[in-house]
């Protein structure tokens, strides 16, 4: 006579096969395992703070922060778990207490490079420009070959008007990344504003070449769609329709590449109309 039994799994177990499928984007089964490892072990904190991961995941932001502050309750000594809570309250928009969260982080750990990025990033949307400067130099103290600071100091000089630096800045983060396709786009816009035209299509053909293999890369539609815009500046109409039209088969709801493409079309219509007839 054969047996018949579940095998049944411990909370930390369930919680391990949560943070498996997490890593595979599985957010609805790491979301179903969590549950069940904390059923077991309501003090796995572990589980929650993953938990919280699944729900960011599938865009349920307030019931992650709600897991993110539980695991806090159980580990109120975490950097890691308050600098993950401040990235869940700035993507909803809520500086202030984002902030509050990546002080909270530093506190407990002053060595904390990406909480010191984190903060320069939530302070510069508040428009206070010198504090963040200081928290993302602060992260370049503690980690010289940290990519995304370089990268958000080149934006904030940029928009400052600083091109020279901020591309600078730009050239820092692809040296030590190459693969890096937002420093390229970026760059582009740089040496645009320096009316570097030629070099900035370059740049953006660079980007795009680049977005298969690099991390934290920007959307591709809108590489298309500014490569467009400059080709069509330089009198390239049938170049710059091709790359609009890549642009919406890629995002069909990007409205400026719709409108860039229609304009485009409307100027190709009028230099054929404008040749003499045979």
């Amino acid at each position: 006579m054969g047996l018949n039994f579940a095998l049944k799994l411990t909370a930390a177990q369930y919680a391990v096969q949560g943070k498996i499928a997490n890593r595979s984007g599985d957010y609805f089964t790491a979301e179903s395992h969590l549950r069940k490892a904390i059923q077991l072990n309501p003090r796995h904190s572990r589980a929650y703070y993953r938990l919280g991961e699944a729900l960011d995941g599938q865009g349920r932001y307030e019931e992650a922060i709600a897991n993110y502050r539980q695991f806090l309750r159980l580990r109120p000594n975490s950097d890691l778990g308050y600098n993950t809570l401040g990235l869940a309250l700035y993507n909803q928009g809520r500086l202030d207490e984002a902030i509050d969260c990546y002080r909270r982080a530093i506190s407990i750990n002053p060595n904390f490079s990406y909480a010191y990025n984190n903060l320069g990033l939530a302070l510069s949307q508040q428009g206070k420009t010198g504090e963040a400067i200081a928290n993302y130099r602060h992260a370049l103290k503690i980690n010289p070959d940290y990519v995304n600071v370089y990268l958000n100091l080149g934006l904030m000089v940029n928009e400052q008007g600083n091109l020279e630096e901020a591309i600078a800045y730009y050239r820092k983060a692809i040296q030590i990344d190459p693969y890096r396709a937002s420093g390229y786009y970026y760059i582009s816009y740089a040496l645009y504003d320096q009316g570097k035209v030629d070099e900035a299509i370059d740049y953006s053909r660079q980007a795009l070449k680049l977005f298969d293999s690099s991390r934290n890369a920007p959307n591709p539609a809108l590489i298309h769609n500014w490569l467009g815009y400059m080709l069509q500046e330089q009198g390239k109409i049938t170049e710059a329709i091709e790359e609009y039209q890549r642009a919406i088969i890629l995002e069909p709801s990007l409205v400026e590449a719709q409108d860039n493409l229609q304009y485009a079309q409307q100027l190709l219509n009028s230099q054929k109309s404008a040749l003499p007839s045979q």
